[in-house]
Formats: C-alpha cells, structure tokens, sequence
C-alpha cells in the first residue's frame, strides 16, 4: 500500500494501479492473509480503476470489496465507492439505491455516513432531483467537516462542497457556488496535489461556473488546465476529457465562436463514444452540445438529428423530466422556429420552460435563453403584450445574477428594445438597450 499511496501522491495513477494490481495477486496467494489490508487495498485499486476510466474493472473491484467487508462501517465504505462508479456510468437509479444501502449500515453524524449521503445526493442530482440531493448534502457537510483529519475525510468534504456549489449553480446562486468552489480547490491542491484528478475536477467545477456567469476569460485558463492535467494523468480516451472538450466547445459557443467551437465538440463526441459507447446518455449529453454548435454554423440537418436521438436518450433514461432533456428541447425548438414551424416550436419552447422553472425555479438566469425565444415567436404572431412580458421577465432574471457584458442579456435587450421601438416606444427602447438608439 505504501508504494500505491507513494505514485498516487505523484500523480502517476497507472503505476499506482500496478503496484495494486502487483500486491493483490500477492495477497490472493497467501491463504489466510491480513483481511484488513486486503480491504484497503481493493477500496485504493477501485478508486485507481475509476480515476482511470476503467469503470466496468472499478464496479467488479468495490463489489468484491464489499463481499469481503467483515463489518458494517467497511461495507458502508464499499457500496459508497461501487455508488460512485454507478454514477460515473449514469447508472442513477443504481447508484441512488446503493447510496441509501451504504448510508444504512452507518452510524448517524460518522464519515462514512457524510460519503453516503454524499453520493445519494450526486445520485440525485444526476435525475435532476435537487431539493433532496441539496437536503443530504447539507446533513453531510457538518459530519465530514467534524471527521478525524486524514485523505478519506479531505475527499468526503471535497465530494459534499463540491456537490453543493453545483446545486447552487444550477438554481443561479452564482456567488455563493463561486465561495464553494475556490475553496475546494484550495483544499484539492493541498490534500492531493496541484496534478491530482481531484484537482482538475475542481477547476473544472469553477471553470463552469464562470461560463454560467459569462466571465468567459476566467473559464477558459480553467478548463485547458484541468484538460492538461487529465491528459498527463489519466490520458485523452477518458470520460473527464471528454467533458472537458465539450465545456471548451460550450465556451467558445457560449463567445460566439462557432468555427472554433465545434472541433472541441466533436473531440468530446469521439471520446465519449469511444469511452462509454453511442447509446450512454453522457454521449447524448456531448452530441446535443454539438448540435447546438451545428445550429450555430446553420448545419441543421445534422443538428436536429443529434437533438431528436439525445432527447429519446434522455427519455429513454430519465422519464419525461430532466434538466439536460429541457435543454434540448429549447436547442429543437429552436430548429423548428428558424423553419418558421412556430407551432411546434412553441410547444416545446413551453415545455422546456415548464420544466426548467420546476426543477431550477421561476428566477434563474438560465430560463433567459427559453424566454426569450419564446417572446420571438410571440412578436412574430403579433402577440405583443406577451412579448413584452417575456421580455421582460428574461431581461429581471438575467440583470440579477450574469455580468453586464453576457451574450443573452445583450440579446434580450436587443429584441426587447426592439418590439418597444415597433410599438411606437422609443423613450422606453433606449431605457432598455442604449447602445441600439434608433437610426
């Protein structure tokens, strides 16, 4: 274990799985040996499996592990870690019952009951659950915070701020993830190393966080960081690089650079495949980030072919509510309106809205984008006392939360002050978008 702990410290995470790899074939020929170090050592060369991409190797490791635990508090450890791996497979349901099985066999306020309920609220986050997933967090912080100091207690307190951050981004509480974020950082470098994996995965955190924010210059130097990091530590072909190409494909769509986005994109797309195969609803996630980008650059066709396979994933996986599948319906529904098929637009223009103002609440910036639109559609049909009230609902939901200069906030101005100046409403248009004065 010594010499495993020794090259993980390092960064070098394949020679740590071999030195695993190396002693466990020592300790399974020794009949009788220490049952203890055997369960330690299957806990160290699951999370390396995992860390690795390896996740079939790191779901068959932590199942054996928990086989093998002789006490309730070790099973608990297992069945946390093997939660984990379900959730990196986006085996939700899986990983949600395997969280609760760990989180039973725990004595309240203990580590090992913070890492359970850590995980079941990643679980649920995942299904977009995030009142109950925000509720176990919560419960967890305290107890990993009062823990013995050690690396299981660091990972349990990076896992649970990193979760909470993540729920306050996607509800708009961008300062509050902002804190969260900068200090499991600062806590991932010092625990395990600037080149760790838990240290990419936190810049990766506040790398999107900044983009949510629009502070577009303060994500990029994240990403490519965190992306060097995996590379040099885990290698390209693994489903954290992948969600780094597409974050730098997102960035560059996000800036409206649509030409140096999309080749990020597809690298995600090929990585994903390659990684966990077509079918997984992450490599949905990664194609309908692409399709976003195609629409951009007026390839529509294959656009809404990606888009129409992603939401039967999401479906197909979910059910009929999910963050990520309201999303796509907004990135379909804005095909069909470019047609001019305002009907059908609408409709799942109006779905989507539906669903994200219950999943992430009726104030929060990201419901701009769906607004918005829909106010284009409504403008077009001349329903303009509906325009304007969508308007101006996006322009209240983004002028709280996004800096001055963010994409969607400038758009909304535009068209907002737009349908003022048809109506006649010059004073009113220029209050609203001054740089766009009537010419």
């Amino acid at each position: 274990m010594a010499a495993v702990l020794e090259r993980r410290g390092r960064a070098d995470y394949r020679g740590a799985r071999d030195e695993a790899l190396r002693a466990l074939a020592q300790l399974d020929a020794e009949p009788g040996g220490d049952a203890a170090e055997l369960f330690e050592l299957l806990i160290e060369l699951g999370r390396l499996h995992q860390d690795l991409g390896d996740l079939d190797e790191a779901v068959s490791v932590f199942t054996r592990a928990a086989s093998s635990a002789d006490a309730d508090v070790l099973r608990s450890r297992a069945l946390a870690r093997l939660a984990s791996a379900y959730g990196n497979q986006a085996r939700s349901d899986e990983a949600e019952s395997t969280a609760k099985a760990a989180l039973a066999l725990t004595a309240e306020q203990s580590l090992e009951a913070a890492d359970a309920l850590v995980e079941l609220a990643g679980a649920q986050f995942a299904r977009s659950a995030y009142e109950p997933a925000q509720e176990n967090v919560l419960r967890a912080l305290p107890w990993a915070e009062d823990a013995s100091p050690g690396l299981e207690r660091e990972r349990v307190r990076g896992g649970a701020r990193a979760a909470l951050g993540n729920l306050h981004r996607v509800r708009g509480r961008y300062r509050e993830a902002e804190s969260l974020f900068r200090e499991n950082l600062a806590l991932a470098e010092n625990a395990f190393g600037p080149n760790s994996v838990e240290a990419a995965n936190a810049l990766n955190d506040l790398g999107i966080l900044f983009k949510y924010a629009g502070r577009f210059d303060d994500a990029e130097p994240l990403y490519r960081r965190a992306l060097d990091i995996n590379v040099e530590a885990v290698g390209e072909v693994h489903y954290n690089a992948a969600s780094l190409y597409h974050n730098l494909g997102g960035l560059e769509h996000a800036r409206g650079n649509y030409e140096q986005a999309e080749p990020h994109a597809r690298r995600s797309v090929e990585i994903r495949r390659e990684a966990v195969g077509a079918d997984h609803p992450v490599t949905a996630a990664d194609e309908a980030a692409l399709a976003s980008i195609l629409y951009a650059l007026r390839k529509d066709e294959e656009a809404e072919v990606l888009l129409r396979k992603a939401i039967s994933t999401y479906e197909r996986t979910y059910g009929g509510e999910h963050y990520e599948l309201a999303v796509h319906l907004n990135n379909l529904a804005a095909i069909l309106q470019r047609r001019h098929a305002d009907d059908e637009a609408e409709e799942l223009y109006r779905r989507a809205l539906a669903m994200k103002e219950k999943l992430i609440g009726a104030d929060n910036p990201v419901l701009a984008n769906t607004l918005n639109n829909l106010a284009v559609i409504c403008r077009r049909q001349g329903r303009f006392d509906e325009a304007e009230r969508l308007y101006g609902r996006a322009l209240h939901v983004l002028q709280a939360n996004v800096e001055p200069g963010h994409p969607t906030l400038a758009t909304t101005r535009r068209n907002y002050a737009a349908l003022l100046r048809a109506l006649g409403r010059e004073e009113e248009a220029s209050e609203i978008d001054p740089t766009s004065a009537a010419r």
